[in-house]
């Protein structure tokens, strides 16, 4: 908030997004995460080790959602009506496909082989080596609210916000089961390690649920007391432990059959909207409407069986400084090189 007396500060430092953070995604491969503001019309990519921003990209036209692809070279970035393929370069995102498209989420399979778009009542899938839309998933009369799929590409789980959860295999795209949960809204959904299980954030009437499914049927169902509500969900196999992030801004940490033995962090101011989890389980990222990121290190979870958990290999044994530079600026400098190399030869004669 601004000091007594002083309206309309503006911001001096340019080294953070200026308002709520509307879309984060995590890389499997290389040690960066990617995030999109609305207000200041950017996109910037860190890196969770070096703890810096690594790029910068300012867009004229207001980014909605991003998908960083598992890989870590490649995003996808929607706009109204367009939906923008990027190759992340050294010092920019270089524009390489775009499709007319109206999205408002998205996200990578586990593989980065497909991508689900979500276009209101509708999910485009795209297969990302071509770039080409395989299908188009019709299951919903209300708009999508949240999406995921399972960790070994199975399935892909899509909500909507009249109760309706629908479960599609991810080889032919059929429409495997679904339910609808009268006079409720789905917030959130995240996939469980287990095959089928998935675990919902739920809205009715002015009460929030946390519950588990299997193939979109409740199989056990938890009331959050108080009005705080449950916005994203995000689930560490490893640990077999809940992360939440809520409408007051804190982060939960619970098991998933016992969300009343949770401990609560306060994070943000506002909402915490977005969460993402490193490959290695050791790192934790989320997003909020204060426009803040936290980098938070899980080390001291528990097991179920009490014994602390061992670290995991991930991207920390993995090579972040790999890079993709353009031909062109290689050999440009590789000209300059031979230009130093010539006037030094003849400095020394």
């Amino acid at each position: 908030a601004s000091p007594p007396g002083v309206t309309g500060s503006p911001m001096l430092s340019g080294g953070f997004h200026s308002g709520p953070i509307t879309a984060l995604d995590l890389a499997t491969q290389r040690p960066l995460f990617a995030s999109a503001c609305k207000k200041d019309c950017t996109v910037r990519i860190w890196n969770y080790l070096t703890r810096k921003c690594q790029l910068c990209h300012e867009f004229r036209h207001t980014p909605l959602s991003l998908a960083l692809h598992p890989f870590g070279y490649f995003l996808v970035v929607a706009f109204s009506h367009r939906l923008c393929f990027f190759h992340i370069l050294m010092r920019e995102l270089r524009l390489y496909f775009e499709f007319a498209l109206n999205v408002q989420t998205l996200r990578f399979a586990s593989g980065g082989h497909l991508l689900a778009a979500v276009d209101g009542k509708l999910v485009h899938i795209f297969s990302t080596p071509t770039l080409s839309k395989v299908a188009t998933l019709h299951g919903h009369s209300q708009p999508i609210t949240a999406l995921c799929f399972d960790p070994k590409d199975h399935t892909l789980i899509t909500c909507s916000g009249d109760g309706k959860m629908c479960e599609w295999n991810a080889r032919t795209w059929a429409l495997e089961s679904n339910k609808v949960s009268q006079g409720s809204e789905y917030l959130a959904v995240a996939p469980s390690d287990l095959a089928g299980h998935v675990c919902a954030s739920v809205l009715r009437g002015t009460k929030c649920l946390l519950r588990n499914l299997l193939h979109c049927s409740p199989d056990a169902e938890d009331e959050i007391d108080g009005k705080v509500r449950i916005q994203v969900l995000c689930y560490h196999a490893a640990a077999s432990t809940v992360f939440a992030g809520t409408s007051n801004g804190f982060l939960w940490v619970f098991p998933p059959a016992a969300p009343a033995k949770r401990s609560e962090h306060a994070l943000h101011v506002g909402a915490c909207t977005l969460i993402c989890l490193s490959v290695d389980g050791q790192t934790l990222i989320t997003g909020g409407d204060d426009g803040c990121i936290f980098l938070l290190n899980t080390s001291g979870l528990l097991s179920e069986d009490g014994r602390e958990l061992p670290a995991q290999p991930g991207t920390r044994s993995l090579a972040g400084e790999t890079v993709i530079i353009p031909a062109g600026e290689m050999k440009q400098h590789h000209e300059e090189l031979q230009n130093l190399h010539a006037e030094s030869s003849a400095l020394n004669t």
